[in-house]
């Protein structure tokens, strides 16, 4: 007989009980996300007279690239990769503070749409008739041209760059860090190029993000004192993306 462990030995092993709250946190925590995002889509529609179109100049000189939507689809697949990856090598304290950074700082971008609606008016009229232009299609038929700035592309997209290189268990790895990075570069330029966001949506994320890290880590609340024994209390994720 073999003495390998069964699958069911196996998966009790991979999901011990502090794995099974994180993935439950994880769970709760995308859940408000989704609900906040589908009343916003119901609250601020293409017709609402408070909305402020967001446009520059140079929107208009970027060309609509239908190939680009497959690293706009990405963008989901990359969270869920991150997110695992994070489940599974952060520590408790990375963990909770990659959880918050990337979640209240998304709801709220969302509540800020509330506050102050924002929409485009640069999708084209016409589409190519391909794979790509049909997912682009898609897209706007399930997907209004409002609430746009700050976009959360941007910004969720640069937590996930800040939970993986202060996660300090993949610390050296820089083939994931140079790989996360390249993605998300991919996925902030596809917003432009198939006429999801303005340049200003993507500078506004990149500045809520900004925000973000310097409260999360310089304001002591948002600090997470570590829970494990003889663990350093005095770690900053930070440091460990400088060093």
């Amino acid at each position: 007989m073999s003495g390998r462990p069964g699958v069911t030995c196996r998966l009790k092993s991979f999901f011990t009980p502090n794995r099974r709250r994180r993935i439950t946190t994880g769970i709760f925590l995308w859940v408000i996300y989704g609900i906040f995002f589908a009343l916003d889509e119901r609250i601020i529609r293409p017709d609402n007279p408070r909305l402020h179109y967001i446009h520059t100049p140079l929107d208009d000189r970027i060309p609509f690239i239908e190939w680009f939507v497959f690293p706009y689809l990405y963008w989901i697949g990359l969270i869920v990769i991150v997110w695992l990856i994070m489940l599974m090598k952060a520590s408790d304290e990375e963990y909770i503070h990659f959880c918050r950074l990337v979640m209240i700082g998304s709801y709220a971008i969302l509540i800020f749409y509330l506050i102050w609606p924002t929409a485009l008016s640069l999708r084209p009229e016409m589409i190519p008739d391909n794979l790509a232009g049909r997912l682009v299609s898609w897209i706007e038929s399930t997907d209004s041209p409002t609430n746009v700035f700050p976009s959360l592309h941007v910004y969720i997209s640069l937590c996930l760059y800040d939970g993986i290189t202060t996660c300090r268990a993949l610390r050296g790895r820089r083939g994931l860090n140079l790989w996360v990075l390249f993605s998300i570069l991919l996925i902030i330029i596809s917003t432009v190029f198939i006429k999801q966001h303005s340049v200003l949506d993507l500078i506004s994320g990149g500045i809520a993000a900004l925000i973000s890290f310097l409260i999360f880590y310089a304001v002591p609340y948002f600090r997470t004192e570590k829970s494990s024994p003889g663990a350093d209390a005095n770690h900053d994720p930070a440091q460990d993306r400088l060093g």
